[in-house]
């Protein structure tokens, strides 16, 4: 199985302190319901701040096994810590 997620502009502030959209609920929710299923972002929109990036669990680059293991907002204080050049090195 594979989601194709394109033009996730409604799907953005997922985390702590933030107000979930219904879309990134859903999002986030079909992931989560089918773990094995491969999953290609295409949006330009979604990555303009790190903060948008909630929705994209399956980057890698947060959660158990990676560098930010307690989730998103560790890994959004990272970024905010090291700034958005940050992001180039992940």
């Amino acid at each position: 199985k594979t989601i194709e997620l394109d033009k996730n502009g409604n799907a953005t502030n997922v985390g702590k302190g933030t107000s979930c959209s219904q879309t990134a609920a859903k999002v986030v929710e079909l992931q989560n319901l089918l773990p094995r299923a491969r999953v290609v972002y295409c949006s330009a929109t979604s990555v303009s701040q790190p903060k948008n990036l909630g929705f994209m669990s399956r980057l890698g680059l947060w959660g158990p096994g990676t560098e930010h293991p307690l989730g998103f907002n560790q890994f959004l204080q990272g970024i905010d810590r090291l700034g958005t050049g940050a992001m180039e090195l992940h």
